[in-house]
């Protein structure tokens, strides 16, 4: 299969100042909201996957629009020898379905799972589809976020017969490290238990055979 990883572990603010030469936009680094121990999670999902046979694209500290162009460049990819499509998502989080880019703008999680579905990338049809988010579904104190970056998407629908009535939404597995409303439970020194027992439960389970 394919594998994404994004892991948004630095985040910064852009501010106005006036300057000797005039008006200037400067970063100022977020420091507490850095995520400890999340470069050792993307490192170990990395290196499973690749054993397990993926190709991987990995990413760290994206904007929102950042995430978009990945997904986007994920939809004009042709998977049709691939067998599936796997995405890690880890970043901090504010609202029920949505995530922060490193510019600590929000992005809808759905807009991010619309252009892998059917209608926007016909090789990934009827191909499972899996989402592992890392990130809080509650509110994170005082994060000034940007707004919440939305997604339409204009991509070019290409719909033939074998696929006119399977919906979009079809072969499509989201799970996330916390329930709606809570912050998530992440250490400095062992990172993401969401992405540690999910290795886990693949090495052991892998091997077992699926009979209808």
């Amino acid at each position: 299969g394919f594998a994404v990883i994004i892991n948004n572990y630095e985040f910064y603010n852009e501010m106005l100042i006036m300057g000797p030469s005039g008006p200037s936009m400067i970063r100022m680094n977020q420091k507490r909201l850095r995520r400890e121990g999340s470069v050792a999670d993307s490192e170990k999902l990395q290196n499973f996957l690749v054993e397990e046979g993926f190709i991987v694209k990995s990413f760290s500290n994206l904007t929102a629009n950042e995430m978009l162009g990945v997904f986007f460049n994920v939809s004009r990819t042709d998977h049709t020898g691939l067998d599936s499509f796997f995405c890690f998502l880890a970043s901090h989080g504010r609202r029920e379905g949505s995530l922060l880019g490193s510019d600590c703008r929000e992005i809808k999680i759905a807009d991010l799972t619309t252009m892998v579905d059917s209608s926007n990338c016909l090789s990934l049809s009827r191909k499972p589809k899996c989402f592992f988010i890392q990130g809080c579904k509650g509110e994170h104190g005082n994060i000034k976020g940007k707004g919440l970056l939305s997604f339409r998407s204009n991509i070019e629908r290409h719909i033939d017969d074998s696929t006119r009535h399977i919906p979009n939404t079809c072969d499509f597995l989201l799970c996330y490290s916390m329930s709606q409303g809570c912050t998530k439970y992440h250490t400095s020194q062992r990172g993401s238990l969401l992405f540690q027992f999910l290795i886990k439960c693949i090495q052991k389970f892998k091997q077992r055979q699926v009979s209808n």
